[in-house]
């Protein structure tokens, strides 16, 4: 049995990684969140279909899911059928106007990349921002090299039009960085405080007729103004709403338009000076009824999340706007902003997150989303297609493999990190033929940030989801309809553990209020807690032999971290942490013929392995260059075959129970947060990463 902890639950926490293998050891492939032995689903049934794979025995290959999320995305000038996206898993290159994309992350060494900018006149110069670097490529993607800024976490990248090889570069804590000869050197464009930006930048804008004049929104709702270059700026408005987004129109460059943060949409046509809201048609409204009968109208400003405007005709403008309940998606104007309508047929995501304009073919769009990846539109947004093909970049964090009919997989994730998110992110998907395609299972799921899924080894269409904010869902019928499962669980439901020889027994870790039990398949949860105290549990598993015997790992709280044991079913907890340098633990797996044989990962400390039911423990660490475990899995026809995967993308696989290690990394490009074996067919092994979806590995036998 094999159990990890949950790798996005908090922001603070996303050290953490969340995978869990029960008693049976499963695969998974996606193009979206993935699953774990014991895992769950998202809802809605969309079909998202992988091309066929090629696989090479002994290579990882990238089988999907497809989509994810699109923090940036650029259009090549000079041929607009070239897009790059900045993505979670790095940056995405499609070379026909998104019809296929591949992964370009060579020499990204931190491949979150949150900002990109284009060389308006040599176009296969790019840069990307990522936290603590600035990356510059100059042959159109396909290698990138570190140009400075190691300290610093960079939130807009601006480059001036006319002289290309001044570029700015706007950071979190409100500076603004320049460079006159194309990143070789930066300075800070004044040291002034009082002639300075004074809050985190959000975005950065460069007047296209007078490139010494930029504009520069702010999250305290401030757009300051430059006219020399960035040497001075000054404070002039709009709102007190952090900005969101910030254009030029390009044939009239003193009318401005700026998105907000639950402030709506504002212009200027006076460089700055005056701004006016132009938001009709983007408020929502809700009518809410007390139960004396009385009625109230509440009406929302929406979040302005991007804003483009056509270069050929810019009157007309495009936002992704998100308000209440009723407002979301793309949505146009023709008037210059004076109104506004949806624009989202076809938009099967309509959490937009960016928007792109061919500036040849300007009914040609692109928008990037939150969780669904790229869709295009060839009439001006009036309808929208879905452009995924190999563009893999979904945050995956549990997988799990049907124990019967290994060819159907479960794998489950989210498309951000933290806890204050939208709860229509992330999900469960399932593959029925071994991961070349894909559907969304989320019918019932209310919360799709999915931290943990299990399956029942008895009944494998019964299926259990751990969620961030809902507690745990149920699923009797494969995934295709879900229900909550959480009376009497208390805290949010982090990992779960079901009993092999009684599955309708399970467990849930939570993020303060320890353990819970359930001995009615979910109906009913009562508390088996560690100690008195708040404990966050990231970590349970159920020994395979005698299922009264219960692992668990206490992340942090008002018990000590470290392994407890329970022989009772959960009645009593014992610490057993004797030689355990590194007490903060990341997976547990139990090896399933000899169960008195433990080993666990740790966050700093690799591996360590028990031979007396975790009476001892002892490091098992040669062979590892990195002692950040993220995930274990145990083979479970021969279980001296162990395999870790680590915060830094790598795989090892131990062939003498942790005696040595050796990598397995012919292929893998991304984070690892689950590993999950085919139990029919062991050299089989399937890893979740963050931002790069499933991962396949076939060895040979």
């Amino acid at each position: 049995m094999i159990q990890q902890k949950p790798h996005h639950f908090l922001t603070f926490l996303v050290a953490l990684s969340l995978t869990a293998c029960g008693p049976l050891i499963t695969s998974v492939k996606s193009t979206s969140p993935a699953s774990s032995p014991l895992s769950g689903t998202p809802a809605s049934s969309t079909n998202t279909s992988i091309t066929t794979n090629t696989f090479e025995a002994g290579v990882w290959t990238n089988i999907g899911p497809e989509g994810g999320g699109i923090q940036a995305l650029v259009i090549d000038p000079t041929t607009p059928t070239t897009l790059y996206a900045g993505t979670s898993g790095g940056v995405f290159k499609s070379a026909d106007g998104g019809e296929q994309w591949s992964n370009v992350n060579t020499g990204l060494t931190n491949t979150y990349i949150g900002v990109l900018a284009i060389d308006p006149v040599t176009s296969t110069i790019l840069y990307a921002g990522a936290a603590g670097a600035v990356f510059k490529s100059t042959d159109g993607g396909e290698h990138w090299s570190n140009v400075g800024l190691k300290y610093i976490s960079s939130s807009a990248i601006a480059i001036d039009p006319v002289t290309p090889a001044v570029v700015y570069v706007g950071t979190t804590d409100g500076r603004v960085f320049k460079s006159t000869d194309g990143g070789e050197r930066w300075n800070i464009s004044t040291t002034d405080p009082t002639k300075n930006i004074t809050a985190p930048l959000t975005t950065l804008v460069i007047d296209p007729a007078t490139p010494t004049t930029l504009y520069a929104g702010t999250d305290d709702g401030s757009v300051f103004k430059s006219t020399n270059g960035g040497e001075t700026w000054v404070n002039v408005g709009p709102t007190d709403r952090s900005i969101t987004a910030l254009t030029i129109d390009p044939t009239t460059p003193t009318t401005l338009y700026a998105g907000t943060w639950a402030g709506g949409a504002f212009k200027s046509t006076n460089g700055g000076r005056t701004w006016a809201s132009i938001s009709t048609g983007l408020i929502a409204t809700t009518i809410l009824t007390e139960p004396n009968g009385l009625t109230h109208t509440m009406s929302y400003a929406p979040t302005i999340y991007a804003l483009t405007i056509d270069p050929e005709t810019p009157t007309t403008l495009y936002v992704a706007a998100v308000a209440g309940q009723t407002v979301k998606g793309v949505y146009k104007s023709t008037d210059g902003g004076g109104t506004w309508n949806a624009s989202n047929t076809g938009l099967a995501d309509t959490n937009v997150r960016t928007l792109a304009i061919d500036p040849k073919t300007s009914t040609t769009l692109y928008v990037g989303t939150l969780g669904g990846g790229m869709f295009k539109s060839t009439n001006g947004g009036e309808t929208w297609s879905a452009v995924n093909d190999r563009l893999i970049n979904t945050n995956i964090g549990t997988l799990v493999i049907d124990p019967v009919t290994p060819t159907t997989l479960y794998a489950a994730g989210y498309h951000g990190s933290g806890l204050y998110q939208s709860t229509d992110e992330g999900g469960v998907y399932k593959s029925t033929d071994g991961g070349s395609s894909w559907n969304t299972i989320n019918t019932g799921l209310d919360d799709t940030h999915i931290n943990f899924l299990a399956i029942d080894p008895a009944t494998p269409a019964t299926l259990y989801a751990a969620t961030i904010h809902s507690g745990v869902y149920k699923s009797t019928n494969g995934g295709e309809t879900w229900s909550s499962a959480s009376a009497g669980l208390d805290g949010y439901a982090i990992t779960l553990a079901i009993d092999p020889k009684t599955p309708t027994t399970l467990y849930a870790g939570t993020t303060d209020n320890d353990v819970f039990k359930s001995t009615d398949g979910g109906e009913h949860w009562i508390s088996a807690r560690i100690s008195s105290g708040s404990n966050f549990v990231g970590v349970l598993a159920i020994d395979p032999a005698t299922p009264t015997t219960l692992y668990a790992a206490v992340i942090m709280g008002y018990t000590p971290s470290g392994v407890f044991k329970s022989t009772n079913s959960g009645t009593t907890w014992d610490p057993i942490n004797t030689g355990l340098t590194e007490t903060y633990i990341s997976a547990i797996a139990i090896d399933p013929t000899t169960t008195a044989i433990l080993y666990v990962g740790t966050d700093d400390g690799g591996v360590f392995k028990s031979t007396d039911s975790g009476g001892h423990w002892n490091l098992s660490n040669t062979g590892l260059s990195n002692s950040q475990v993220t995930t274990l899995a145990i083979d479970p026809v021969t279980p001296t075959n162990l395999y870790a995967g680590m915060n830094d993308g790598s795989v090892y696989k131990t062939t003498n129970g942790g005696g040595t290690w050796n990598a397995i990394n012919d292929g893998l490009k991304a984070n690892v947060t689950a590993l999950a074996i085919d139990p029919m067919t062991p050299t089989t092994l399937y890893m979740a990463t963050h931002g790069r979806g499933v991962f396949v590995i076939h060895q040979e036998k």
